[in-house]
């Protein structure tokens, strides 16, 4: 499904409770992240982080980006 993914660094943010994404796409989506690249699940958040868990998912950004 997924052929290649940018080069840059990639933040990979997933909702445990996320019902669109199945669970063979999510292990090909968190195998393929390039170098520097860092993700998460988020727990009890579903397909829409932001709303879900807003503190958490700004969190995890705002570190991300000041690495």
């Amino acid at each position: 499904m997924l052929d290649k993914l940018p080069p840059q660094p990639t933040l990979y943010l997933h909702g445990t409770e996320d019902p669109v994404v199945d669970e063979a796409t999510l292990a090909e989506i968190v195998a393929m992240p390039p170098p520097g690249s860092d993700g998460a699940m988020i727990e009890g958040a579903g397909h829409f982080l932001l709303t879900g868990k807003p503190e958490e998912v700004n969190r995890r950004i705002l570190a991300f980006l000041a690495r």
